[in-house]
């Protein structure tokens, strides 16, 4: 072989050991058959087979030491400009960080070449997907030699050069790193309260720079307690910093509230005293708090709570080199009152039943029609809602309680649904406040049985055994009255027991903190409600009874003396337990011996016996009453409806009565709401003309029409037949002995004209008359499945002006008639006729 070819052969193999081989157009080549080759692939078609080639001529010896190729015969040194950047992004990035300009100069015996086409290729390090590419691939020097190109990066790290090339000449530049752009995230972590923290991809913050970024997936409101209004009033927010997942430490970012956020509140700890600035533009002032991340770029922000209700929502910004910001938000954190107040929790009930559930002795009563339904209302203090961290439970002397959702309140409405259920009473029986030593009496309220073993029990005893006493309690603290307004409780107040439970100290109330030793309550002061263990009190006597009341808990311990802002507050609520109505229940009567056949009721005797209100005596009636019952001997008759010795013309108008009976059961306790009253007749004597209508109507009475709507005794009474019972009958001033309701009993006048001839239009003593023959009839009082009947009679009526000498009544036409032998009526008297 020729020296000169050796020659060649040396300056080309290391170039060809330096390059891999590439597509000459795809890596920017010259399009000669000794390009330098890159990995980087372009598809090109099948090519369509063709006449091999001529071999070509063999070269021309050249002189030693010498170039041949015309283009390396022009520059004998091709050198690499410095780069501008030896790092790039991948090109997900902007164009400005995913290319770097290059360039290299031509020369040839140190002199600069212009107008020199060059070629460039990119020459990955190691496996590259996707290297780049180089824009634009062949470029002529310059004036001054030198030849630029644009090398922009793929989607693939790793590391390149690029190749300059004249001919077989050829230079390599720096090292270029191809790295993915660090990625930012400023993200909200989680509160000190929270249970738990929040999944990972709720990351980011409401990006604000020319960069989006990802938003926050929000998480739970955080609720405070007002300023010590509980075990919440302070928090510690968390905030992360990173970049490319790596926490970045040692950063200091002011966090910020809101502006005009609530009173009192700040960011700092509860013993430290918060800092604050001014919106420039508002001249309102919002919260600040200067953190440092530590070392896995964590800030921590505390957060405490004023003393007025409201929201905060801290905020936090971060600028990266490149001027973007990422700015982070917390959740709204809700200063919503704090624990549940005493005073501000309160069970209503449903609106058709109320405190009255239904109680069965067998075993197939319908649950879902006889299941009552109880809503627990929790308030706070400044009367928001509470938090809903802390479950209600609920406890009974009698029935089965259950409880939705596990007890927690409803976020939003501070209300706990629970139900209860007292089918079975064999199993689910009350603890007795009276004791009776047969099963039925005991157990079943059985009346017979009753009267058997007592005479001397009053109903108000007596259905003590047959109400269920609920508890319904909440961690939550005791109520104390602000004195000052300044949102916190400052000792030195008195203490109270409230024993019926209204909020306020009255009679029956006791002093548990007496600090004037005068054994009155300061009512100026910041006096609060002392609160013991709770119980469910089965005697109903607000006062705990050893081995009888039930203790909800290990031991039992009074009033402490001591404002609680974190305890357990309770309240009871008495529910009556309805077994149904009998006759001997619906008249009160009393029960003895002798197979109760006495159902006369001794008004006011005060055991199991009538008219025990002294509302309904002096204040509602002035008028006389008798119990309605279905005694034989009690019959309503003229001298109840019209009054004793009432004349005929005073029995031809309407007449009426009033009667009572007891609406409860023969346990003593008032029906469930909306059970329906009502009185219809049933004729048994019906005149053969001249019948008088009987109705029956019921009225809310005027005593009741004082009280709120809800505690009267009845709940629709308007004059009709018909009438429900209120839905919260049982708290009407009459349940402490009995539950009466009146209804009136009313004859309609007589309408019926005498008729016949003996009839004079002149006369005045009352024209032609009436004439009604007597009837009788039933008045079915039913209540609840049972009935009581009791007869209704009525006399006779005529005040018909026939004539006294000759003419004849007829009481089945109600006719004055002329005798038989004299049947012509000339206007004065009955005449003979003619011969």
């Amino acid at each position: 072989m020729a020296r000169g070819a050796l020659r060649i052969l040396a300056l080309v193999l290391p170039v060809a050991l330096l390059v891999p081989a590439c597509s000459s157009k795809g890596s920017g080549g010259s399009g000669r058959s000794n390009a330098v080759k890159t990995t980087t692939k372009v598809e090109t078609p099948t090519p369509t087979p063709a006449p091999a080639p001529t071999p070509p001529p063999a070269p021309a010896p050249a002189p030693t030491g010498e170039i041949t190729d015309d283009k390396e015969a022009v520059a004998d040194a091709l050198s690499a400009a410095a780069l501008t950047s030896t790092t790039v992004y991948t090109n997900g990035s902007s164009s400005a960080e995913t290319c770097v300009n290059v360039g290299f100069t031509a020369k040839k015996a140190g002199t600069v070449l212009p107008d020199i086409v060059v070629s460039f290729a990119i020459v990955p390090v190691g496996d590259m997907v996707d290297p780049g590419k180089m824009e634009p691939v062949d470029a002529k020097t310059n004036a001054q030699g030198l030849a630029s190109s644009t090398y922009c990066s793929g989607a693939t790290e790793g590391t390149v050069t690029v190749t300059a090339r004249i001919g077989t000449l050829s230079s390599n530049s720096a090292e270029i790193k191809v790295v993915a752009k660090p990625e930012y995230s400023f993200r909200y972590l989680r509160s000190e309260i929270e249970a738990v923290t929040p999944a990972e991809a709720a990351e980011g913050g409401s990006g604000t720079g020319s960069e989006a970024v990802p938003v926050q997936t929000a998480p739970p409101q955080i609720s405070l307690n007002l300023l010590d209004a509980g075990p919440k009033d302070c928090t510690t927010l968390y905030f992360k910093l990173s970049r490319d997942g790596a926490g970045i430490s040692g950063k200091e970012i002011v966090f910020r509230t809101q502006v005009d956020y609530p009173k009192g509140a700040k960011l700092a700890k509860k013993a430290d005293t918060g800092t604050s600035d001014v919106e420039a533009g508002t001249g309102k002032k919002f919260g600040t708090y200067a953190a440092t991340s530590g070392s896995q770029g964590i800030f921590a922000v505390p957060v405490c709570a004023g003393v007025d209700l409201g929201t905060i929502v801290v905020t936090g910004v971060y600028t990266d080199e490149e001027a973007k910001t990422y700015t982070v938000q917390s959740p709204v954190v809700a200063i919503n009152a704090g624990l549940t107040n005493f005073a501000n929790m309160s069970l209503t009930f449903d609106a058709k039943n109320a405190k009255t559930i239904r109680g069965y002795f067998n075993t197939n009563a319908d649950e879902k029609t006889q299941t009552q339904n109880f809503l627990v209302k929790l308030g706070a203090r400044q009367d928001g809602d509470p938090i809903p961290d802390f479950p209600v439970a609920v406890t009974a002397e009698t029935g089965k309680i259950m409880v939705e959702n596990s007890g927690y309140p409803k976020i939003g409405e501070g209300t706990v649904k629970f139900t209860m259920l007292a089918q079975h009473m064999v199993n689910y029986r009350p603890y007795p406040v009276v004791s009776f030593s047969s099963a039925p009496a005991q157990t079943l309220c059985d009346a017979y049985s009753l009267s058997l073993e007592s005479t001397d029990t009053s109903y108000v005893t007596l259905r003590k055994n047959w109400r269920s006493t609920v508890v319904y309690m909440v961690r939550g603290q005791e109520h104390f009255n602000d004195a000052n307004k300044n949102g916190v409780f400052d000792s030195g107040g008195d203490g109270f027991w409230d024993k019926n439970q209204n909020g306020i100290y009255d009679t029956g109330d006791v002093l548990t903190l007496d600090v004037g030793e005068d054994g009155l309550l300061a009512v100026g002061s910041e006096w609060f409600i002392d609160l013991p263990t709770p119980f469910i009190d089965v005697d109903e006597d607000n006062t705990f009874t050893l081995n009888k009341d039930v203790i909800v808990g290990d031991a039992y311990s009074n009033p402490n003396g001591k404002r609680d802002a974190d305890t357990l507050i309770w309240k009871s609520e008495v529910v009556p337990i309805y077994m149904g109505t009998s006759p001997f229940a619906m008249q009160h009567g009393v029960i003895t011996a002798g197979n109760l056949n006495n159902a006369v009721d001794a008004v006011g005797s005060g055991y199991f016996s009538g008219l025990a209100t002294k509302g309904l005596r002096d204040t509602l009636v002035a008028r006389p009453l008798a119990l309605f019952s279905d005694a034989a001997a009690d019959v309503i008759d003229d001298t109840d409806l019209f009054g004793a010795g009432a004349s005929a013309a005073i029995r031809a108008g309407s007449g009426s009565t009033w009667r009572y009976f007891f609406a409860h059961d023969v346990c003593g306790n008032a029906p469930p709401g909306e059970t329906e009253i009502n009185v219809t007749f049933e004729a048994t004597g019906t005149p053969a003309t001249g019948a008088r209508a009987l109705t029956a109507h019921f009225f809310i009475q005027p005593g009741d029409q004082i009280l709120e709507p809800s505690r009267r005794i009845l709940a629709d009474a308007a004059g009709a037949a018909t009438a429900k019972i209120n839905f919260n009958v049982m708290d009407h001033p009459s349940a402490a002995a009995s539950y009466p309701v009146e209804f009136q009993v009313k004859i309609g006048p007589c309408l019926n004209e005498c008729s016949g001839v003996a009839f004079d239009e002149t006369q005045t003593n009352g024209g032609r008359g009436r004439y009604c023959g007597a009837g009788s009839a039933i008045a079915r009082l039913a209540f609840d499945g049972d009935t009581i009947g009791k007869l209704v009679s009525y006399g006779e009526v005529k005040t018909c002006t026939c004539d006294p000498t000759a003419a004849i009544f007829d009481p089945t036409t109600g006719a004055c008639n002329c005798p038989a032998d004299k049947p012509n009526w000339d206007g004065t008297i009955c005449k003979a006729p003619p011969p």
